[in-house]
């Protein structure tokens, strides 16, 4: 017996067909086998560890490069913080790193990991230029823009950086919940 498919049948089979449309019509940002490279600029307001108001402001450059939905890249990262307790008056730092990312939603989402070396740029009361230490940087969610075919506009609402670039002696520890913006450059 054959039957004959419903009006209403036939409007959900419109329905899926216009999603679908519009799915492919949303341009990936994800641009697999390829360098790229992000400026950003990042912030906060407030070092949670020592629960004090400590403005924080980084500048950073990123290059790496994408195997599908799986990507490295380096971080250099000019950090500086505003310390309005007696340790210090303002601290500057040099941050460099290594990283994995993971895209998904056709790249729109990323999250990210990033570890290396803080280096204290300025003098404090009781730290020397030059001391080393380490840094950890994590993004659980970035969301980012296509811009054409080659850019993307990337926002990380928080993240959390945990730096120490004083290790020895009493070790300097920063805390910050970070939001960050950046633009990306990808190479095809």
């Amino acid at each position: 017996m054959v039957t004959r498919a419903s009006a209403g049948d036939e409007e959900e089979e419109e329905v899926v067909k216009e999603k679908r449309e519009k799915i492919q019509r949303l341009v990936p940002v994800l641009r697999p086998h390829a360098p790229w490279a992000q400026v950003e600029l990042g912030g906060s307001f407030y070092d949670t560890r020592r629960e004090v108001f400590s403005p924080r402001i980084n500048v950073g450059l990123l290059g790496g490069y994408r195997f599908e939905n799986l990507g490295v890249f380096s971080l250099v990262e000019l950090d500086h913080n505003w310390d309005f307790t007696q340790e210090t008056d303002t601290l500057t730092l040099l941050n460099a790193g290594v990283g994995v990312e993971g895209l998904y939603v056709l790249g729109h989402a990323r999250t990210s990991a990033i570890a290396g070396v803080s280096v204290l740029l300025e003098d404090t009361d009781l730290d020397e230029a030059g001391t080393s230490g380490w840094f950890l940087d994590i993004r659980p969610v970035s969301i980012r823009w296509a811009i054409g075919e080659q850019a993307a506009f990337e926002l990380t609402p928080v993240g959390l950086d945990l730096t120490v670039p004083v290790t020895d002696g009493i070790p300097l520890v920063l805390v910050s919940f970070m939001t960050r913006l950046g633009f990306e450059w990808s190479v095809r």
